[in-house]
């Protein structure tokens, strides 16, 4: 049987390049094996060691992709900024607005087309049909003018 070597956690610290403080506070969280006495069995603090390093290096790999993916993503979403795949909310913002103000504006022409004709009507139903046709004509019109622009 192997004799235990056990080593201080300075000791420890000096091998692998940390402080004591450092060793002592990985022991003290699992990390590393636990200090009895101030000293740390040195065979299973070595593999626990190589542990805790691979797997620091497998979340700082995992963290190099994170951020890989991430700068691909953005230099896609400019890609189809430019394309104009992808538009600016700002702009997208001013023509909604731009859109409603027009179809406002159409809407509110509305009485005035149709007010003589409805003065002498007097059938509910025909000044119904009439003003769902002026207002499905509008609708219409400010559709074709959209679809115009997107071409």
């Amino acid at each position: 049987m192997k004799t235990q070597i056990k080593v201080s956690a300075a000791e420890f610290g000096e091998l692998v390049n940390r402080t004591r403080g450092h060793i002592t506070k990985l022991s003290a969280d699992g990390t590393l094996p636990p200090l009895v006495d101030g000293q740390i069995p040195l065979r299973e603090a070595v593999t626990k060691w190589t542990t805790y390093l691979d797997a620091r290096l497998e979340s700082k790999s995992n963290a190099d992709e994170r951020i890989k993916k991430a700068r691909a993503e953005k230099l896609e979403i400019g890609n189809e900024v430019l394309r104009r795949d992808l538009l600016p909310a700002e702009e997208v913002r001013r023509d909604i607005m731009r859109g409603f103000g027009e179809l406002k504006s159409q809407l509110l022409t509305i009485p005035r087309r149709v007010s003589q004709s409805l003065a002498i009507a007097t059938d509910p139903v025909t000044i119904e049909e009439s003003l769902n046709k002026e207002i499905v004509g509008v609708l219409e019109a400010t559709s074709r003018q959209f679809a115009e622009r997107d071409k």
